[in-house]
C-alpha cells in the first residue's frame, strides 16, 4: 500500500501524514524540500538560486526516495504530481519544452506507483512559517495545477478528496477511505 498526500502547501499533509502513519504503523516519506533547501544553505525555499536545478533537485530526491522504498508499503507527504504542479509554477517559464515534457513524463510515472493519492484542497490561509510561500494567489495556482495534473496524469481513479476539517476528523475520514480501498490488503 502506497499513499500520497496531494495538494498545495499549508493544507494540513504533514499533520495528517504523521498521524496516518502512526496509525497504520507505516513509515513516513517525509517533506523533502526542507531537507534539501538547508543542505544547499538557505532558509527559505525561493533563496535557491536556480529554480529549475532546484526543482529538478525536488523530483529526484522524492523518486530515489520511493525507488529506496518500493518493496514496502509507506505514505509520502508529497508526490511527483506535487512537485510537478510547483515546477510548473515556477520553473516552466524559465525552460524549454522537452525539459518540461521530459519532468512531466519522469513525474507521471512515478506518481502512477501510488494505490491512493489522499487530495487536500485549500481550506484555510497560509500560515508564515518562515519557509513557505505566503503568496495566496499562487497558492491557488498550486491547487489549479495539482487538480489538472490528476486528469493528465491519469490518477483519478486514486484520488481521494479530503473533505473534513478538524485533522481528527480528517483521519477518521481517512482511514474509512483506506479501509474501503484496501480492506482485502489490510484486514481493517
Amino acid at each position: 500500500m502506497k499513499i500520497g498526500l496531494i495538494g498545495a502547501e499549508c493544507t494540513g499533509k504533514t499533520t495528517l501524514g504523521r498521524m496516518l502513519a502512526a496509525e497504520l504503523q507505516l513509515p513516513l516519506i517525509g517533506e523533502l524540500v526542507r531537507d534539501i533547501v538547508a543542505r544547499h544553505g538557505y532558509e527559505r525555499v525561493e533563496q535557491m538560486p536556480d529554480v529549475v536545478k532546484a526543482q529538478r533537485l525536488y523530483l529526484t530526491a522524492q523518486v530515489e526516495k520511493q525507488i529506496d522504498m518500493s518493496n514496502i508499503s509507506y505514505i509520502s507527504d508529497r508526490t511527483p504530481l506535487d512537485n510537478s504542479a510547483y515546477m510548473l509554477l515556477y520553473a516552466a517559464p524559465k525552460m524549454m519544452q522537452q525539459a518540461i515534457d521530459d519532468f512531466l513524463y519522469e513525474a507521471t510515472f512515478h506518481t502512477q506507483t501510488y494505490d491512493l493519492l489522499l487530495y487536500f484542497p485549500i481550506a484555510w490561509k497560509t500560515e508564515n512559517d518562515g519557509f513557505r510561500h505566503t503568496d495566496e494567489g499562487a497558492r491557488q495556482d498550486i491547487q489549479d495545477y495539482v487538480r489538472q495534473l490528476i486528469i493528465s496524469m491519469n490518477v483519478r481513479g486514486k484520488v481521494y478528496e479530503v473533505k473534513a476539517f478538524s485533522q481528527q476528523d480528517r483521519l477518521t475520514e481517512v482511514l474509512r477511505e483506506v479501509s474501503w480501498r484496501f480492506k482485502f490488503a489490510t484486514g481493517f
